[in-house]
């Protein structure tokens, strides 16, 4: 149950956070290429965030890598139902996975010490 509430602020918060700063461009406050930077660092982040949750609640041992995997086919399949799959998306959707990856090996450093 953990896992579903640590997922579902996860989503919660990539959804606020890209509405705001979708929001921001609309009204010209900041530039595409400001726009494009900081959505994929807020999602950095969150992920980094959200690494770090779902390793510290789950009980399985590589449940994050699971995840990631699980992750990563969702949104390829996503990306080429809605739109052209290229290496740019395969690139965005590695840098995803990974700063999940990230924050579960932070967890496990801090763990270890």
């Amino acid at each position: 149950m953990k896992l579903l509430k640590t997922i579902g602020y996860t989503l919660f918060n990539i959804i606020l956070s890209i509405s705001i700063i979708s929001i921001l461009n609309y009204y010209n406050i900041i530039n595409n290429n400001i726009f494009k930077i900081m959505k994929l660092l807020i999602l950095i982040i969150i992920f980094i965030i959200n690494g770090y949750k779902i390793s510290k609640i789950s009980k399985i041992k590589n449940f994050v890598l699971l995840f990631c995997l699980i992750l990563s086919l969702l949104l390829i399949c996503i990306s080429i139902i809605c739109s052209k799959f290229d290496y740019k998306t395969l690139i965005y959707i590695t840098i995803i996975c990974f700063s999940n990856l990230l924050g579960s090996f932070i967890y496990k450093k801090k763990k270890k010490t």
